[in-house]
C-alpha cells in the first residue's frame, strides 16, 4: 500500500511542475491605458505608446477607420450620435466595432514583441481585435484584415519594426539590435 502511495504522490508532484512550467510558459499579462491618452498602455511600468505609429484616424482597406486615440462617430455623413468608437465600418452603413473608451491591452510576448488591443461593446456587441507584431520583415507599419467573424468579430494585424514598445526609443528603430 505505501508503494502505491508513493508512486502516486510522484505522479502528483510532476503532474504540478509540468503544470507551473506550462503556465509559465503560455501566460500573458493584461496591462492597464492611461487615463490621459488610451494610446498609451502601463504594463508594470512597461510603457507602449501607438499614437505615433500611424497618422489617426486610419483607414484600412476603404472599409474600415480605426480612431484609437480620440475616438471617432461611425455615420454616413459625420452627424452621428453615440458612443465614440475606436473602430468604424462603412459596408452598407456605418456601425461602430468596438467602443473608443476601455480598450483591453494584452501584452503576449516580449521577444519580440507581440500584443493585443480589444475594443469591445460595439453596434450589437460588435468587437475589434487588433494584433501587433514586432518584425523586421516590415520596416514601415502596415495594418492588414484578416478576417472576420461576421457582425460580432474583426481581425487585425498591425506589422512593423516600431509598433510603439519602449525599446524602439531607447535602441532606435530596430528593437533588435
Amino acid at each position: 500500500m505505501g508503494v502505491v502511495q508513493g508512486k502516486n504522490m510522484t505522479l502528483a508532484v510532476v503532474a504540478l511542475f509540468l503544470l507551473a512550467n506550462l503556465l509559465c510558459l503560455s501566460s500573458a499579462e493584461q496591462c492597464h491605458p492611461k487615463a490621459t491618452n488610451p494610446c498609451r498602455f502601463d504594463c508594470n511600468g512597461t510603457e507602449f505608446d501607438i499614437s505615433q505609429i500611424f497618422d489617426y484616424p486610419y483607414t484600412i482597406d476603404e472599409e474600415y477607420k480605426w480612431c484609437p486615440c480620440k475616438g471617432c462617430i461611425c455615420s454616413e455623413n459625420g452627424g452621428g450620435v453615440g458612443p465614440l468608437a475606436a473602430v468604424c465600418q462603412s459596408r452598407d452603413y456605418a456601425v461602430s466595432c468596438g467602443q473608443f473608451h476601455n480598450p483591453v491591452f494584452i501584452l503576449e510576448r516580449t521577444d519580440p514583441y507581440m500584443f493585443t488591443i480589444e475594443y469591445t461593446s460595439g453596434t450589437t456587441w460588435r468587437i475589434s481585435m487588433f494584433r501587433f507584431m514586432v518584425t523586421e520583415e516590415h520596416p514601415k507599419p502596415n495594418v492588414i484584415f484578416t478576417g472576420e467573424v461576421p457582425n460580432l468579430q474583426y481581425n487585425f494585424q498591425v506589422n512593423g519594426k516600431c509598433l510603439g514598445q519602449p525599446d524602439c526609443k531607447a535602441k532606435g528603430p530596430n528593437p533588435f539590435h
